[in-house]
């Protein structure tokens, strides 16, 4: 199998060697699990993120899983982008206006609108500009199979998309 010896098997729920992972309805979630990169390959991604996007901080780097995986499955598994839509709505999350954003919720890129997820990120601050009285949403990513990246909303590697779309889990009384 070239070009795949870090995949240990891609992951459905009969795989006994994927996460049993399911949606809060119970739908079993496709993932898969990967052999951590060498150490010269991490150095190597930190130093080429570094170099494209130097105002982006390193929190973590590992390749074991995903942006999604970071976001839905703690950092345990990898899970393709595209299953974003319909995981959300059986977990229960809703679309949010961006003046709604809180801490702990979600950031979904696009390349366009109606196109298909491409990366997710958690907010993990929101401030107001003082000067401009605009709304800055601090964000944590997972970078391919590279780093965990703090970053502003919109600095973040362009295959991922501009568009975004936010999405809380958070119930009101």
């Amino acid at each position: 199998m070239a070009g795949s010896e870090h995949i240990i098997r891609p992951g459905t729920e009969r795989d006994p060697d994927c996460l049993a992972l399911a949606t809060k309805q119970g739908t079993a979630i496709p993932n898969r699990r990967a052999l951590e990169n060498p150490p010269v390959v991490l150095r190597a991604a930190i130093e080429m993120m570094a170099t494209q996007h130097p105002d982006a901080r390193l929190r973590s780097i590992s390749s074991t899983y995903n942006c999604t995986g970071m976001v839905l499955a703690s950092r345990r598994t990898t899970i393709d982008p595209k299953e974003l839509d319909w995981i959300l709505k059986e977990d229960g999350y809703v679309g949010r206006d961006r003046s709604e954003v809180e801490v702990g919720d979600i950031v979904v890129y696009r390349s366009q609108p109606d196109g298909e997820p491409r990366h997710v990120a958690f907010v993990v601050a929101k401030k107001i500009n003082r000067a401009t009285g605009e709304i800055e949403l601090e964000c944590l990513s997972k970078w391919g199979d590279g780093g965990e990246y703090f970053h502003s909303e919109t600095y973040l590697p362009t295959v991922y998309g501009s568009h975004r779309e936010f999405y809380s889990e958070r119930k009101t009384a």
